[in-house]
């Protein structure tokens, strides 16, 4: 009988070493690598020179660094779980989540929710290409393969080591502030709340709110958060009858429909030259020079249609270039960027 008891038993002790070798994992030079990858990227690289390159470098580091610190913190909820279960859990979890945040509206608005409860007021944004960050999980997932063939010892200064030092440090670098670059005035946000207009701008380190009663002609700055929780949600496309308008995501861009959204055409739009120039005048710069990147999201957010008299006004959150407003009378007006209670001009456009 001996025999069969060892067969039932060969899971390398996976039901009783789950902490073990995840915390083996997290202290594998390829997870401290890219712990060190994301602080560094984070905190000094983004400030320095920011761009789409170092915005992926931080999401390389995070498929390197967080199946560990996932695993770490599951076997500490429940540690007899087994640990070659524990790892492709965190693996698959880590691809999941990730992928549902990046290329999903809904995904990233939920982030974006849960980031700012430990963090200050944050906005993820959904980006299809952060998905290339995803093959560096194959690397991670060796750094487990390696561990498992050599698991460290499960008592003594190793396992108090990683537990003290690389458990807080990496549930640091994923939850503190990150040295940002200087952002300008995000509008990101526009609902409507009865007879008014409300506007959600994302600045650098805080949510400004404004409010208008006039149909976006002038605004008024709101103390706090708007006390309707449907205030936090980007409407992207809105009607007044059968005069419907939409945002297009990832441009400055416009589209309308006189059928009920049966048929769409671009009602405005700045692209080409005229974005160029727009993308020069918000340019951020690095220490080594322009970025070519604005400060902040040249992109078409969300937008609100308000019937007035016999026709309809069309307001929209323009990001960085801040509120266009489209008149009853057809004419579209870039009105600028909401900071610190007052509209700033935009950039003219040649």
């Amino acid at each position: 009988m001996r025999p069969a008891v060892i067969l039932c038993g060969m899971d390398d002790g996976d039901s009783h070493d789950a902490m073990r070798r995840a915390l083996a994992w997290s202290a594998h030079p390829i997870s401290v690598a890219g712990l060190a990858l994301l602080l560094a990227n984070d905190h000094l690289f983004k400030a320095w020179q920011p761009g789409p390159v170092t915005g992926k470098l931080s999401d390389v580091a995070g498929m390197l660094m967080f199946p560990p610190l996932l695993a770490v913190l599951v076997a500490a909820v429940v540690p007899r779980v087994p640990a070659r279960a524990l790892a492709v859990g965190a693996l698959a979890a880590t691809a999941a989540g990730f992928a549902f945040v990046k290329a999903t509206a809904y995904g990233a608005q939920l982030a974006s929710q849960a980031w700012s409860l430990v963090n200050e007021p944050s906005l993820v944004r959904a980006d299809v290409t952060d998905l290339l960050a995803l093959p560096a999980l194959a690397l991670c997932r060796w750094a487990w393969q390696r561990t498992a063939r050599r698991p460290a010892p499960s008592r003594g200064t190793a396992r108090l080591v990683r537990g003290a030092l690389l458990l807080p440090v990496a549930l640091l670098a994923t939850t503190a502030t990150t040295a940002s670059p200087q952002r300008g005035p995000e509008a990101i946000l526009l609902h409507e709340d009865g007879g008014r207009v409300v506007l959600g701008v994302n600045g650098r380190s805080d949510v400004e709110w404004a409010v208008s009663a006039d149909d976006g002609l002038t605004w008024t700055a709101l103390d706090r958060e708007p006390d309707s929780a449907t205030a936090l949600q980007a409407s992207r496309q809105d009607c007044a009858g059968s005069a419907c308008y939409r945002v297009v995501t990832g441009g400055l861009r416009v589209e309308s429909s006189a059928d009920g959204g049966v048929t769409w055409q671009t009602a405005w739009e700045i692209s080409g030259s005229q974005l160029a120039k727009l993308t020069e005048a918000y340019e951020r710069r690095g220490l080594f020079g322009p970025t070519g990147e604005p400060t902040g999201d040249l992109m078409s957010f969300a937008l609100v249609v308000r019937e007035v008299g016999n026709g309809h006004v069309v307001l929209v959150a323009n990001g960085r270039d801040g509120i266009l407003r489209r008149g009853a009378d057809g004419q579209w007006t870039r009105l600028g960027s909401w900071q610190g209670g007052v509209l700033e001009p935009p950039p003219a456009l040649a």
